[in-house]
């Protein structure tokens, strides 16, 4: 239920700092700008990310189209990122969860953010 997990106060809390700093459009410009400016594809490098990198996904949010199940999740971020992550180390898929992962389900996303990083060490 979504109340049980984002409490009024904290959705009250947030929305007002959003207000009184006037920072809304800033917070959510990059999502617009993506779709306006996308980035020449003669820009793009191969990888492009070089680093370690792990990701995260939560089946509650409905970012990507046509994808439904963990599983596919985990297949499309491993086929269609090969090229950009050259260190791809996990690809994660909890069930319970939606766009705000660490608060939805922060167990499970610090459980991630662990086991990602510690043999970096």
């Amino acid at each position: 239920m979504f109340e049980d997990v984002f409490p009024a106060d904290h959705i009250l809390t947030n929305a007002t700092i959003y207000w009184v700093t006037q920072s809304i459009g800033s917070s959510i410009r990059a999502y617009q700008n993506v779709h306006l400016y996308p980035e020449p594809e003669a820009d793009w490098t191969t990888p492009g990310v070089i680093v370690p990198t792990s990701f995260t996904f939560h089946l509650g949010d409905h970012a990507s189209p046509g994808i439904d199940t963990a599983e596919q999740y985990e297949a499309a971020i491993r086929h269609g990122t090969t090229e950009i992550y050259a260190d791809l180390r996990e690809a994660n898929v909890h069930r319970r969860g939606g766009h705000f992962g660490p608060w939805d389900n922060p167990g499970a996303w610090t459980h991630d953010l662990r086991r990602t990083f510690r043999p970096l060490r």
